[in-house]
């Protein structure tokens, strides 16, 4: 193929392959899509149907963690951002946080300074049975 479109929500996975694609200097052209969400701003994805109707309502605060941090990102430092956004999670009752970290978007690797050009906050999570992962980039 010429183009391969991934959606954003597998960061992860969109920027390795993006990685590989340049590493093995193959004539794709890699497109990440924007997540899509639901109304009350669940991203959609395949796993949300293994949520009960309990799961799915304390599944909103992986998106509210990171809406938080979006929201305060210029106003708040990184350490505060993240104890906060953990703490929202870590008080859900159901949802057991696997992670939670503010990184460079070009590399992975948590930030440690808010001068990045393309910040991105990721957090994977177990509601109930079901591991959801999300992402919001921070600079848009």
């Amino acid at each position: 193929p010429d183009v391969a479109f991934f959606g954003q929500k597998d960061f992860q996975q969109v920027l390795m392959i993006k990685n590989m694609v340049a590493y093995f200097n193959l004539p794709v052209h890699i497109i990440s899509c924007p997540i899509i969400r639901e109304n009350d701003g669940l991203a959609m994805s395949s796993r949300n149907i293994h949520l009960t109707a309990a799961d799915r309502q304390n599944a909103l605060v992986l998106n509210e963690a990171l809406q938080f941090v979006k929201d305060n990102f210029d106003n708040l430092s990184l350490s505060e951002l993240l104890q906060t956004a953990k703490e929202m999670i870590n008080a859900t009752k159901g949802v057991a946080l696997d992670y939670f970290t503010i990184a460079n978007g070009e590399t992975l690797l948590p930030i440690t300074t808010k001068q990045v050009d393309n910040p991105v906050a990721l957090v994977a999570a177990k509601v109930g049975e079901t591991r959801l992962i999300d992402n919001m980039l921070l600079s848009q």
